[in-house]
C-alpha cells in the first residue's frame, strides 16, 4: 500500500538480473507487480517470484488492460543502437 491507503502498481518488463530484484522488493513492499514478458513459457516463474500477473507484451488486447496503470516502471530491456 501507498501513502493515503492507496494501492501502488509496480510494473517490470524483462526480469533477468535485475528485473527479478525489482519484481521481488515491489512485491515485498506490498505493491500490486506485473511483469510484462514475450514469452509465455515464463507465466509461472514470474508469479513464483511475487508477480500478481503476467501481461504477454505481443498481445495487444493483454497489453491494453494495464495502459497509464502504473505508478512505477523498471525497464531492464537491453536497447539496441
Amino acid at each position: 500500500m501507498g501513502r493515503g491507503g492507496r494501492e501502488r502498481r509496480w510494473a517490470s518488463s524483462v526480469w533477468a538480473g535485475l528485473g527479478h530484484m525489482g519484481v521481488k522488493l515491489a512485491h515485498a513492499m506490498g505493491a500490486k507487480v506485473v511483469l510484462f514478458t514475450t514469452s509465455p513459457g515464463k507465466i509461472a516463474d514470474g508469479k513464483k517470484l511475487g508477480a500478481d500477473d503476467v501481461v504477454i507484451s505481443k498481445d495487444e488486447k493483454d497489453m491494453a488492460r494495464y495502459n497509464r496503470k502504473f505508478d512505477f516502471i523498471v525497464n531492464t530491456v537491453a536497447g539496441t543502437a
